[in-house]
């Protein structure tokens, strides 16, 4: 799934997106722009969209495919990174998985903070990781390696700072 900043009525200007899977594009999602909602008499912050479900259920595999249960327990880690207010957070997203691989087995944004604390111009995610190894489970001092290879390339590519 895939999203792209989208601009133009009826949606806000910076809180829209154009939604995609596998370069097919499912539709728009958006919250509704404050003077469209003034003049339709909606509450402020109504949320609207439209998707188109046919290239979601092309995708659904005619067999379900389970994954096999794990033997080892996993390494929870969360980390909060701030960047300009302009790197969108898929982008920051795709640049953990990549930077985790192989341990990171599951990531999840949980948190988008902007604010005094963080400056400016800029904000904070914070994300959940589930770190894996096949064979063990991984020490505290490999999480913490994992969680440094990701800030270090988030750092390199988008200027990043790990948020304390």
């Amino acid at each position: 799934l895939e999203a792209a900043p989208l601009d133009g009525a009826p949606f806000h200007p910076t809180r829209a997106a154009r939604v995609r899977v596998g370069g097919a594009e499912l539709g728009v999602l958006g919250e509704v722009h404050p003077d469209v909602c003034e003049r339709f008499g909606v509450p402020q912050g109504t949320v609207a969209g439209e998707l188109d479900v046919a290239p979601l259920l092309e995708r659904i595999p005619a067999r379900p495919v389970a994954a096999q249960v794990p033997r080892l327990p996993p390494v929870y880690l969360d980390i909060a990174v701030v960047v300009d207010e302009d790197v969108p957070a898929g982008a920051v997203t795709e640049l953990v998985a990549e930077a985790g691989r192989p341990e990171v087995a599951e990531l999840r944004l949980f948190d988008v903070y902007r604010g005094e604390q963080v400056g400016a111009g800029r904000k904070s995610l914070a994300f959940a990781l589930e770190l894996r190894a096949p064979d063990r489970t991984l020490t505290d001092e490999e999480a913490v390696a994992v969680r440094d290879r990701i800030v270090a390339l988030l750092r390199d590519r988008l200027g990043a700072e790990l948020r304390a």
